[in-house]
């Protein structure tokens, strides 16, 4: 099971030093090591997309990662708050690519009843 941190946590460190923003594509997982890129795919949707680890779950916590909400609203997780997942760790250099990618061309505002066409614009699906 995946979720997504509260805006509460913005602004803080997570386990790893780095400042926690929610528009990131970051995410906690317990067992991975800091650094691990990996591919999150929303088994409800199929849907999926690429994080680095940078957290570590409360030890009491039963889901497997917790993201920010960039990521959860790509996954279209916002709706539901929890979903079932599918992770799948990806080399670095293609971790790093598909992060930079999204980053640039999915907007944090973006969801699944939005498209962007070509010219930028939002239109409803």
């Amino acid at each position: 099971m995946a979720s997504y941190y509260s805006t509460k946590f913005e602004g803080r460190k997570t386990a790893n030093g780095e400042k926690f923003t929610n528009n990131a594509y970051t995410a906690a997982h317990n067992r991975l090591k800091f650094g691990t890129y990996v591919r999150v795919t929303n088994l409800r949707s199929g849907k999926w997309v690429v994080v680095r680890i940078n957290d570590k779950l409360h030890h009491q916590n039963k889901r497997v990662v917790d993201l920010t909400r960039r990521a959860a609203k790509q996954l279209g997780l916002i709706a539901h708050g929890i979903s079932k997942v599918q992770l799948e760790i990806v080399p670095k250099e293609e971790g790093e690519e598909w992060i930079e990618a999204q980053m640039k061309y999915i907007s944090p505002e973006h969801t699944k009843h939005e498209e962007i066409a070509g010219d930028g614009e939002k239109k409803a699906k």
